[in-house]
């Protein structure tokens, strides 16, 4: 099973790819004032709403089919040399199963950021290394190397 420490450095990469790559993607595809309203009541406009909108589903489809097929692998998992498998098969995990193990990772961290973090950090002490978002899709992360 890939280490924390393998797996955090994966993490770091892809957050710098894709925070790059869809803040871009926002710029194109979404012109206009993001907030609306007086100074002291700002609110988002219908512009910021589609960025949000369109970031949310640019970085779950970047995981989800980076992880779910061919090799399993982000750019970010691909540098650090780890890989996402089927706990039990060792198989890829296909493109929905790779996008709820997404969604579940994302959820914890939006949403309750406090067991988003446990969740990131539950490898540490997890028999197999395996996190929170991992038992719900029925995955692991392995090392390749």
């Amino acid at each position: 099973m890939a280490s924390w420490r393998l797996r955090a450095l994966a993490f770091a990469v892809d957050f710098l790819v894709l925070s790059v790559a869809v803040r871009v993607l926002v710029v194109v595809a979404v012109r206009g004032p993001f907030t609306v309203g007086s100074s002291t009541q700002p609110r988002l406009s219908p512009d910021a709403w589609k960025a949000v909108g369109l970031e949310i589903l640019a970085w779950l489809a970047y995981f989800a089919f980076l992880e779910g097929m061919g090799r399993g692998q982000t750019l970010g998992k691909r540098f650090a040399g780890i890989g996402v498998r089927d706990a039990r098969t060792g198989g890829t995990i296909g493109a929905g199963r790779a996008l709820g193990r997404r969604f579940v990772f994302g959820t914890l961290f939006s949403l309750f950021f406090v067991p988003g973090i446990i969740d990131g950090l539950s490898p540490l002490w997890d028999p197999m290394r395996r996190s929170w978002h991992d038992h719900v899709a029925g995955s692991c992360v392995v090392d390749l190397r």
